[in-house]
């Protein structure tokens, strides 16, 4: 007897002839597969036939277990009611991405079955594009997994609403039947969840027992969904292991999304961080606003900061990333999307020495920096107490009385039980070296306030300088503390 769980998405009745493409099947197992396939009118009632036979003359559908949008229990946190709420909602979603998801079961091990669409509007003359006959063919049997490996494909950073209903498919880059899921059925509801227990091998005849590691790809089911692929590799070693779980984030979404544009990028130093703005374009160099993924930042020069995955765009554009370089001469930024198959390269620009203090000196003092007595290291030509190497140190003009510049300060906060020591220095560090000291004496011993000992801050202050604040623990009741900030040349 056929055991049917039907959720009708409309009422029947005539509706125009519906498209049907994409036609596949994937979850493959001995007892039972999935069927996936793309129509042109959400609001139509699908069907689906089963045969024994290459012809297509032998129906047995009636004999098996037929189950439309077979989403489980969504979210495993939402129980009761509110689980059945949500998962009517998940399959509302799918229908509206003109998505069309079948389960059949109650089948034999290694036999060939052939699947046809059908719609229960008008009969499967109300089809167009018709596929033909889908032969799917279960395995011989289920093999044991040594290692017990699930992927969790996270989408935190999309807008609910560009990913509701999209169903995912993950297959192994050598081939094979694929695995579907739909977010928030048996994970959060911005991740799909995937057992690669399930997966089987290339020929279809029993799951996969990888003991090395195995390349995997992502994509999206769905008329709305984001576009792009992404690959990514899991690290099977053939050990045996019973439950490991593996996070993925999906960014392979580009749309049509054909470049990223850089600003233009004027020369910069060595050792200090700059901004740059990206913009993701299509073919006609349009902003595509509804581009919010992130981009993998590449140079020719070596980055001390910025490199790597940059931050999600918003409206298609990323305009504020800081980037920080080293290596002298022309260089160019490239950003690519984590598939790899839409980049864009910055114009070149240069990237000049770091400012040493003879390059300082030169800028600073003009026709007098051959003067020692006016720009050596030890003298004080303004007059504010601070040597010139303390006004490069800083960042300060050594030709403008400016004591507050070197932002010193110090203050003990009761509630956390610390003492912040805080100062400016140049961004561009380059043979210059800052050291912290601590005493429980003005005359000493001083010591160095290690890493283990504090914890930094540093914040912007200007372009060229930025404000560091250590925190170190406050003295012992009726214990003093001094501190002091120690500049020097390499």
């Amino acid at each position: 007897m056929a055991v049917c769980f039907l959720w009708l998405l409309s009422a029947v009745g005539v509706h125009a002839q519906v498209a049907v493409s994409d036609f596949e099947a994937g979850n493959v197992s001995t007892r039972q597969f999935d069927v996936v396939w793309r129509v042109s009118d959400p609001g139509f009632t699908p069907g689906i036939h089963v045969y024994s036979d290459a012809a297509g003359t032998t129906p047995i559908t009636a004999d098996l277990k037929i189950e439309f949008f077979p989403v489980k229990a969504g979210n495993p946190e939402v129980t009761g009611n509110g689980d059945m709420a949500e998962r009517q909602a998940a399959q509302s979603a799918i229908a509206s991405q003109s998505l069309v998801w079948v389960r059949v079961s109650g089948l034999e091990p290694d036999t060939t079955y052939y699947v046809a669409p059908d719609s229960l509007d008008n009969g499967s003359s109300n089809l167009s594009g018709d596929p033909g006959l889908l032969e799917v063919t279960t395995p011989a049997s289920v093999g044991f997994v040594s290692e017990l490996r699930q992927v969790q494909v996270a989408f935190s950073s999309y807008n609910p609403a560009e990913v509701d209903g999209v169903l995912v498919r993950l297959q192994a880059a050598d081939g094979g039947s694929p695995l579907f899921a739909a977010l928030g059925d048996g994970a959060p509801d911005d991740a799909a969840y995937f057992n690669l227990a399930h997966l089987l091998d290339a020929a279809g005849m029993t799951n996969r027992d990888p003991a090395a590691p195995l390349d995997l790809n992502l994509s999206l089911l769905g008329a709305d969904a984001p576009g792009g692929a992404q690959g990514l590799t899991v690290a099977f070693d053939g050990t045996y292991t019973v439950a490991a779980a593996q996070m993925v984030a999906f960014e392979g979404t580009v749309g049509n999304v054909a470049s990223f544009v850089f600003d233009p990028i004027d020369d910069q130093r060595e050792h200090v961080p700059f901004v740059v703005s990206i913009t993701a374009v299509d073919e006609n160099g349009a902003r595509v606003t509804d581009f919010t993924g992130t981009v993998e930042l590449t140079g020719t020069a070596t980055f001390e900061q910025g490199g790597g995955e940059t931050e999600a765009f918003s409206n298609g554009e990323l305009l504020v990333h800081t980037v920080e370089l080293s290596g002298e001469g022309e260089q160019t930024l490239t950003a690519s999307n984590s598939g790899g198959a839409v980049t864009g390269t910055s114009d070149p620009f240069q990237l000049l020495p770091a400012d040493t203090y003879a390059d300082w000196q030169q800028d600073a003092f003009g026709s007098q920096s051959g003067d020692p007595n006016v720009s050596g290291m030890g003298q004080d030509p303004d007059g504010d107490g601070l040597s010139n190497l303390l006004e490069f140190a800083y960042g300060l003009d050594p030709l403008a009385s400016d004591m507050g510049g070197r932002g010193l300060s110090g203050e003990a906060d009761q509630l956390a039980d610390e003492v912040v020591f805080s100062y400016h220095r140049r961004k561009d560090r380059l043979g210059i070296t800052y050291t912290v000291q601590q005493a429980t004496n003005p005359r000493g011993p001083w010591t160095t306030v290690t890493p283990e000992e504090s914890t930094q801050t540093v914040t912007d202050v200007d372009e060229n300088r930025e404000r560091v604040d250590v925190h170190v623990a406050a003295p012992s009741s009726g214990q003093r503390l001094f501190m002091r900030l120690r500049v020097a040349t390499e």
